[in-house]
C-alpha cells in the first residue's frame, strides 16, 4: 500500500527461481543456502527512497529486505556445477531482468555443488555439499539443521507450490491423528478421573464412621483382649503386679481424657457437617424450585395463545428443553459435584450472561442507530414523495416497535403492490435498457479513443508545414501507442465480461439475469474506487504520448522527445511552445484542413516575446497561424514590436493620461505612418514615459 503498486510487481526472488526437475536433490542444500536471498524482495530502483522511509518510520516486528535492479549487470559463464546451473527461471522475465538477476544470484552465491567433501571441495573456496554443509570464502564453515534437509514446509524457492503443499497436508493428517489420540486420551483420563472420585467419596464416609484404623481392626481388638486377660492372671499371681496395674491405671486415665477431647473435635466436626449440609438441602430445594419455574415459563412460553399442549408437543418440548440443558452445560461448564462450589459457578455463569447481554444490547444500539438513519434516508429521498404523509419519525420517547411499525407497514405495501406493478419495467431493464446503456457508454469510449488518433494524425499533418529547426530543417510529428497501464487492461477486460453475449430479445430469465449480474459487478467494481475509475475511464491515459523530430529532406528520425530532461533552454521552450500550442487547437476542435471564418478560438498572451530571440519567435507565430488561431498579442511598443507587424491586422494603442486609460484603434499602416510623424516631433517628455502596450 505504501508503494501503491500490485503485489505481482514486487516478487521475492524466491517466486523467479526454481531448482531443474533433474537436479531436485539438490534443493534442501540450496533451499538452506539461499534462504535469505531468496526472501528478498526485488523493488524498482525509482521507489527504492519511498521504501526505506517506510522501513525506517515502522517497527515491523520480523526481518524483511529488499533488493533493487540495476542496468549494469554482466553476464558470467556458469560452472556446469555452480547453484545457479542448478536454477531454472520464470519464463515470464523481461530479457533485462532475467539477466540482472543471475548476475546477482552470482554474486551472492558462487558456491560449487560436490556430493561429498573430496578433493575438489577441498580446493573450491565456495562450495555447497549434499548433506548442507556450506564453505564460503574458503574460511567460513556452515550447517545450519535447525530444520530437517528434506523438511519442503520450510521451503520457499519456486513457483510451483504442489510439492509443499502436498507436505503440509500430510502434516495436517498427522496432527489431525495426533489429536484424535489426545481426545481419546483426555476421555480415559476423564473417566479413571470419575473412578477416583467415586473411590475417595467413599473413604470421606467411612471416615465419617470411624477416625482411626484401629476402630475397625477386628483383630487387633482380639488380640488386645487375649493381652488383657493375661494381665489379669498376672495380677492375680502377685503384688508386684497389682504396682504395675497401678500404673497401667494412670495411663489408661490419660488415655481416656485424650480420647474425649477427640471425641468432643469429632462431634464439633460433625456439626459443622450436618449445618453445611443443612444448608446444601436448602440451596437444592430454591434450585429444584427454580428449576420449576423455568421449567414451567418455558412451557408457558411455548402455549401463549392458552392452547392445551398435546403429549405429542410435550415430549417435543421436552426435548428441546434437554438440548438447551446441553447447550448451557457446553457454554458454561459442567455443574459442580460438590454444593459448595454452586454459588461459585452461579456467580461465574452471571458475569458471562451479563457481558453476553451488554454486547447484544450494544449491537442492538448499533442496529437501531442503522435502523433510524434509514428510515431518515428513506424519507429525506425524494422518490419516495408518496409515502411522506404516512410516515413520521418521532424520537422523543425513544425507539420503540411502533416508531418502526409504521416503516414494515410501508415496506409490505412496496413489496406486495408496487413491486408487481413494476415487474415488467424491471424485466425490461433487466433484459435491455441496463446492457445497452453499457454498451453506449464502451462505445463512446471507443469513438473517443478514435476521435484522438484522427485529431492527432489531422495535427500532425498540419506540424508537418512548420519549420521546428531552421537550421537543421526538421518539423514534428505527435506520436502515441498504448500506455500499458494494468489499470487500464483490467478496466477492459471488465468491460467485455460484461457485455459477453447479445442482447436478443428472446433470451430466457436465466441467461438475462446472467448478463445483469456481469453488468451489475462491472459497475460494482467501478463504484469500489473512484479514483482508479475516473482513471481509466479518461481515454486520453489510454496512450502514452511522444513527439518525434523528422527531418524534411529523406524524412529520417532526428530524434524523440518523451520529456524535457537533458535538453537545453532552448529546446525545451520550443517543444513546450509546440506542445501547447498543439494542446489548444485539439481543444478548440478546429478543423486544420477547413476554414475557420466563422469560429471563436482566441488565444491571449502576454509579453510573450520579450524574452525569445526573433527566429524563436517568428517560429511560434508560424505555428498559431498554421492551427489557425485568434492571436491577442499584450507588447510594450519595444525592439520586439517589429516581429509581430506581418502577422496582425489592428493595433490597440493603451495610453494613460492624468490616471485614466484611453484606448486608440490603428491599423497597420496607421500605426507605422504614425510611428513617423512622432519621430519628426518633439513631444513632452512625461508623455514618451508612458506604459504603451499594443493587442491585436
Amino acid at each position: 500500500k505504501t508503494l501503491d503498486r500490485d503485489v505481482a510487481e514486487l516478487p521475492f526472488i524466491a517466486e523467479l527461481i526454481q531448482v531443474v526437475p533433474d537436479e531436485v536433490k539438490w534443493t534442501g542444500p540450496i533451499e538452506r543456502l539461499l534462504r535469505k536471498c531468496a526472501l528478498s524482495v526485488v523493488v524498482p530502483a525509482k521507489l527504492a527512497q519511498k521504501a526505506e522511509l517506510f522501513l525506517e518510520e515502522n517497527h515491523l516486528g520480523e526481518r524483511l529486505s529488499f533488493v533493487c535492479p540495476t542496468t549494469s549487470a554482466k553476464e558470467s559463464k556458469l560452472h556446469v556445477d555452480s547453484v545457479l546451473a542448478k536454477l531454472s527461471f520464470r519464463s515470464e522475465l523481461e530479457k533485462s531482468r532475467l539477466k540482472w538477476i543471475k548476475s546477482y544470484l552470482v554474486s551472492v552465491c558462487p558456491h560449487l555443488c560436490f556430493d561429498s567433501r573430496d578433493q575438489g571441495y577441498d580446493q573450491a573456496d565456495h562450495a555447497l555439499t549434499l548433506d548442507g554443509l556450506v564453505k564460503t570464502n574458503g574460511i567460513v564453515r556452515e550447517k545450519d539443521d535447525t530444520y530437517f534437509l528434506e523438511d519442503a514446509s520450510h521451503w520457499v524457492i519456486g513457483w510451483d507450490v504442489n510439492p509443499k503443499q502436498k507436505t503440509l497436508d500430510d502434516a495436517l493428517i498427522k496432527w489431525r491423528e495426533e489429536v484424535d489420540r489426545a481426545g481419546r486420551a483426555i476421555r480415559e483420563a476423564e473417566s479413571e478421573r470419575q473412578s477416583l472420585r467415586a473411590k475417595l467419596r467413599a473413604g470421606a464416609q467411612l471416615q465419617a464412621c470411624a477416625n482411626e484404623f484401629s476402630d475397625i481392626d477386628g483383630l487387633g481388638l482380639s488380640s488386645r483382649i487375649s493381652e488383657l486377660e493375661e494381665e489379669e492372671r498376672v495380677i492375680v499371681g502377685g503384688s508386684d503386679v497389682l504396682k504395675k496395674l497401678k500404673e497401667d491405671h494412670n495411663l489408661a486415665s490419660e488415655t481416656l481424657e485424650k480420647s474425649q477431647d477427640k471425641r468432643d473435635d469429632i462431634l464439633q466436626r460433625i456439626g459443622g457437617v450436618e449445618a453445611r449440609a443443612e444448608r446444601n438441602d436448602a440451596r437444592l430445594l430454591t434450585l429444584k424450585s427454580l428449576l420449576a419455574q423455568c421449567k414451567e415459563e418455558f412451557f408457558q412460553t411455548q402455549d401463549a395463545e392458552g392452547v392445551e399442549i398435546s403429549e405429542e408437543q410435550k415430549e417435543k418440548l421436552e426435548e428441546e428443553l434437554k438440548a438447551l440443558y446441553e447447550e448451557i452445560e457446553n457454554e458454561y461448564g459442567k455443574a459442580p459435584d460438590e454444593p459448595d462450589d454452586i454459588e461459585e459457578a452461579a456467580r461465574d455463569a452471571t458475569h458471562k450472561i451479563e457481558a453476553r447481554i451488554s454486547k447484544y444490547e450494544s449491537a442492538l444500539d448499533k442496529l437501531r442507530d442503522k435502523n433510524v438513519a434509514a428510515m431518515q434516508r428513506f424519507i429525506a429521498d425524494a422518490r419516495n414523495q408518496a409515502f411522506r404523509d404516512e410516515l413520521s419519525l418521532d424520537l422523543e420517547d425513544g425507539y420503540k416497535d411502533s416508531t418502526y411499525g409504521i416503516f414494515n407497514e410501508v415496506r409490505t405495501q412496496i413489496e406486495e403492490e408496487d413491486l408487481a406493478k413494476n415487474r415488467e419495467r424491471f424485466e425490461e431493464l433487466l433484459r435491455v435498457q441496463v446492457p445497452e446503456e453499457v454498451s453506449g457508454f464502451s462505445e463512446s469510449l471507443e469513438s473517443h479513443r478514435d476521435r484522438i488518433r484522427k485529431r492527432i494524425n489531422e495535427l500532425n499533418d498540419h506540424l508537418s508545414r512548420v519549420t521546428f529547426d531552421r537550421k537543421e530543417d526538421t518539423y514534428i510529428q505527435l506520436k502515441f501507442e498504448d500506455a500499458g497501464d494494468d489499470g487500464v487492461r483490467r478496466f477492459k477486460k471488465l468491460r467485455r465480461h460484461a457485455l459477453e453475449a447479445d442482447l436478443e430479445s428472446d433470451d430466457d430469465d436465466e441467461r438475462r439475469r446472467e448478463r445483469y449480474h456481469r453488468v451489475e459487478q462491472f459497475l460494482g467494481e467501478l463504484e469500489s474506487d473512484t479514483a482508479w475509475t475516473e482513471r481509466v475511464i479518461d481515454v486520453r491515459n489510454w496512450f502514452k504520448f511522444r513527439a518525434d523530430e523528422f527531418y524534411k529532406d529523406g524524412g529520417g528520425l532526428r530524434q524523440s522527445y518523451s520529456g524535457a530532461a537533458g535538453k537545453s533552454g532552448g529546446e525545451k521552450n520550443r517543444l513546450a511552445s509546440t506542445i501547447l500550442a498543439t494542446a489548444i487547437a485539439y481543444q478548440y476542435g478546429i478543423d486544420v484542413g477547413g476554414k475557420q471564418t466563422e469560429t471563436f478560438r482566441l488565444v491571449a498572451v502576454d509579453e510573450m516575446f520579450s524574452k525569445t530571440d526573433d527566429e524563436f519567435s517568428q517560429y511560434l507565430l508560424d505555428l498559431f497561424k498554421e492551427f489557425h488561431l485568434q492571436l491577442l498579442i499584450v507588447q510594450p511598443l519595444d525592439a520586439k514590436i517589429h516581429v509581430v507587424q506581418k502577422y496582425v491586422e489592428r493595433y490597440h494603442v493603451v495610453e494613460r493620461r492624468d490616471g485614466l486609460s484611453f484606448v486608440g484603434d490603428l491599423s497597420v499602416q496607421e500605426y507605422l505612418g504614425e510611428k513617423v510623424d512622432e519621430n519628426d516631433e518633439q513631444g513632452d517628455p512625461e508623455a514618451k514615459d508612458e506604459a504603451v502596450e499594443t493587442e491585436s
